[in-house]
């Protein structure tokens, strides 16, 4: 039986492996760009191993009757260094056109973005878990109305979020330069996703008309945004403080925790107030 070998690093298998895949009678064999094991010193490794990748390797298996190709890509982890993903992505149009090249791969999510991803839904759980029993014990509150001063802070939230998360999640080919640290396409649309879920969010608080409504909305901004300003301290070495985007970044997230925690703890004062 023919087959197609859809994923092997070949650079790191031996011949050996190449006469069995061509004695089980695989015809082809794809190879995505993947971390050597270790982090890479500089771009010089990486412009050596898509060489490897699109020249080499491609020679070591037409010797068995093997036809190589391969994804190209600065792998999550050593994408973490912003300076050397900025020169990996710089070099790699060199290779498109290779004819043994078919895509950019493996891309994936950073350790920054899986605790952004952990910390959004262990919130989100947490606010399931609460928002219902608050109800319960507090129906006095309905008909409480809005503040002028949250509506506007829903408002500036909404201006952000909106079209950045838009930017993201259509064009993060334009939007990668804008973000403080450098990420691959699909982590940039996934946190554009994120962007426009809460900029949805934020219209749909906009759009109550009492504070009991909108107090899971401010319960989860002021969560998950005072855990990502943390997320991101402890990660500060990803950032550039030269870049003004680190500091609008940072500005954003305090803005919202510090928002959403203070109408949070408001909320019980005014309520016993009215």
């Amino acid at each position: 039986m023919n087959y197609i070998e859809p994923h092997a690093h070949m650079v790191s298998r031996v011949t050996d492996d190449y006469v069995k895949m061509a004695t089980a009678g695989c015809q082809a064999v794809c190879e995505p760009a993947f971390w050597a094991g270790f982090d890479r010193s500089s771009v010089n490794g990486f412009y050596d191993y898509f060489c490897q990748l699109t020249e080499h390797e491609p020679k070591r298996a037409a010797k068995f009757g093997l036809k190589h190709f391969s994804w190209l890509c600065i792998n999550p982890k050593e994408s973490e260094d912003v300076k050397l993903a900025e020169d990996v992505i710089a070099i790699i149009p060199k290779f498109l056109d290779r004819p043994n090249v078919l895509g950019i791969g493996e891309i994936g999510l950073t350790p920054a973005l899986i605790g952004w991803l952990i910390f959004f839904f262990g919130t989100a759980l947490l606010l399931i878990a609460s928002a219902l029993p608050v109800a319960r014990q507090a129906p006095e509150t309905v008909g409480i109305a809005k503040p002028r001063s949250l509506r506007r802070f829903f408002l500036i939230h909404l201006a952000v979020v909106l079209p950045v998360g838009l930017s993201m999640f259509f064009v993060p080919l334009w939007a990668q330069p804008l973000w403080p640290w450098m990420m691959s396409p699909i982590n940039v649309r996934f946190l554009g996703a994120f962007f426009l879920g809460a900029a949805f969010i934020s219209i749909w608080c906009l759009r109550q008309h009492d504070w009991l409504t909108v107090i899971p909305a401010l319960a989860l901004y002021a969560a998950f945004a005072t855990a990502a300003t943390v997320a991101s301290l402890i990660h500060f070495s990803l950032f550039n403080p030269a870049r003004i985007t680190t500091w609008a970044f940072f500005g954003l997230y305090v803005f919202v925790a510090a928002g959403s925690l203070w109408f949070w703890v408001r909320f019980p004062h005014r309520s016993r107030a009215q």
